[in-house]
């Protein structure tokens, strides 16, 4: 079996960025006894470039929580352990504390790893609220090249709580939410070869959570590795969609059409 990939930076990589459309930046003229200070092309870009930058930064402020973070070695099983780990979000260390349970690490890399037998199982203890994210590598399929029962990797989620997909999934791939179990299957007709979509397979919680399991269907083997990523609900601020972004620069772009007449 090959490994299952994974891209070298796990931190969110999925914020869209809005180009404003130059035709609508080309008015330069001005009165100059407006009452309202016009807005040329300089101060818009700028003003979009600081949204975007905005949505990068706050909204990637999850902590990828490594094995060797800790202090973990590759290829170390049957890990069932609580760890404190409050230090690395900026509070005392025994205030968030996170029990693994049946926790494997991957050999050769400092990643979390399972198999179809060798689910794992991460519970937060804390009275901070605590987001979290699950991220699969994109390897994926097809069934008759990998030696479990079928391509699936997922999550399951405590009861109440929901994560959101936030990968794209290429045209061979199919997310599926059925409970609160979160997963992504290869549904293409391939045979007999590795499949990869084109970037890892990503789930950020839609609130605070408890703990979740990982678990794949792909291998029997334990060399289907992820990443797991942790933030402090305070900490949290939303990234700007980008319809929120072309409303706003839309919106913009109108107030100096208008004062241009």
């Amino acid at each position: 079996m090959v490994s299952e990939g994974l891209t070298s930076n796990l931190g969110p990589q999925f914020v869209t960025a809005v180009k404003p459309e130059s035709p609508y930046f080309l008015s330069t003229s001005s009165p100059s006894d407006s009452k309202i200070p016009m807005i040329n092309r300089t101060q818009l870009t700028i003003f979009a470039a600081i949204i975007m930058t905005c949505g990068t930064s706050y909204g990637q402020s999850f902590t990828q929580l490594t094995p060797s973070s800790l202090g973990l070695s590759p290829n170390t099983s049957a890990i069932n352990q609580v760890f404190n780990i409050g230090d690395q979000f900026g509070v005392a260390a025994s205030d968030i504390r996170l029990q693994v349970t049946n926790g494997h690490t991957a050999n050769g890399s400092n990643f979390w790893t399972v198999s179809e037998t060798e689910s794992a199982t991460f519970e937060i203890l804390s009275s901070i609220p605590i987001e979290a994210y699950v991220q699969h590598g994109e390897n994926l399929g097809s069934s008759d090249f990998q030696n479990g029962s079928a391509s699936v990797d997922g999550l399951i989620a405590n009861v109440g709580e929901d994560f959101t997909l936030i990968s794209t999934l290429d045209t061979d791939y199919a997310s599926s939410v059925n409970g609160n179990n979160y997963s992504v299957s290869y549904v293409g007709a391939d045979t007999g070869v590795l499949e990869r979509n084109s970037v890892p397979l990503r789930w950020v919680s839609d609130q605070p959570v408890t703990g979740f399991d990982v678990y794949t269907t792909n291998s029997l083997d334990l060399n289907n590795n992820y990443a797991i990523g942790f933030r402090t609900a305070a900490s949290s601020v939303p990234e700007p969609s980008s319809a929120a972004i072309l409303a706003l620069a839309s919106s913009l772009i109108l107030l100096r059409r208008r004062r241009s007449l």
